[in-house]
């Protein structure tokens, strides 16, 4: 939904609750916010832009108003649009990259999750887009200091070498035994090197992965280029 600028989940305190809210983006890609909750996601941007600067530098996010529309039922929306401001130079968050919009669209819920121990976050996927230096310093952030609990789903290596050990659990091939954990690991072992060696070598209870051979690789793509040839 975020890529396909259809919709932008923000985690925003509301009536003294919290509660997540997907702000619909319309035709014309700029946001619709209900009038009665327009302040709190006022609010909600100034929580994100205290841990966005410091994790981006130099960048901020900033709701502008372009107009007001009533609704058949009275009620009103606030049609507005994101800006992002580097260096005092705004331009609508629609041309950020989709690394950065995902940062934005899951920020609220990690500061929830860092300082409630209620709260219990699930996000797919969770390195899509996020360079991967700065997904393995927020991770290690996380795993040190969270309060409430994350799962994630990722393919990025990385969160091996940055996330405690005994979290971690990889998926196999085994339909019948999805998910497993490391045995054998001692304190001192590298998570990563040990998953690419467990790739090659199969020491753990399940597979991990269907072997793949360079040599098969490299005959599909020469027959593939030569049947195009013939056509």
């Amino acid at each position: 939904m975020i890529t396909l600028n259809l919709l932008l989940p923000l985690k925003i305190k509301n009536f003294n609750s919290s509660e997540d809210y997907p702000i619909q983006i319309d035709r014309n890609e700029n946001i619709i916010v209900n009038k009665l909750i327009y302040s709190s996601v006022e609010n909600t941007i100034e929580e994100i832009n205290i841990v966005l600067r410091k994790i981006i530098p130099n960048l901020q996010l900033k709701i502008e108003k372009q107009r007001e529309e009533m609704l058949p039922d009275g009620s009103s929306n606030i049609i507005a649009d994101f800006r992002s401001i580097r260096d005092e130079k705004p331009i609508s968050l629609r041309y950020e990259s989709e690394g950065i919009k995902r940062i934005v669209s899951i920020l609220g819920v990690l500061i929830a999750v860092y300082n409630q121990s209620s709260v219990c976050v699930a996000i797919d996927e969770l390195d899509s887009g996020i360079f991967e230096y700065l997904l393995g310093e927020i991770l290690e952030v996380l795993s040190s200091e969270i309060k409430g609990q994350l799962i994630f789903t990722s393919h990025n290596l990385r969160i091996l070498e940055k996330v405690d050990k005994k979290n971690i659990v990889f998926s196999t091939i085994n339909p019948e035994n999805r998910y497993i954990k490391f045995k054998y690991v001692k304190p001192n072992n590298n998570l990563r090197d040990m998953y690419l060696r467990e790739i090659l070598i199969q020491e753990q209870s399940e597979k991990l992965y269907d072997e793949t051979k360079q040599s098969d690789i490299k005959r599909a793509f020469y027959r593939a280029g030569v049947n195009n040839e013939k056509r």
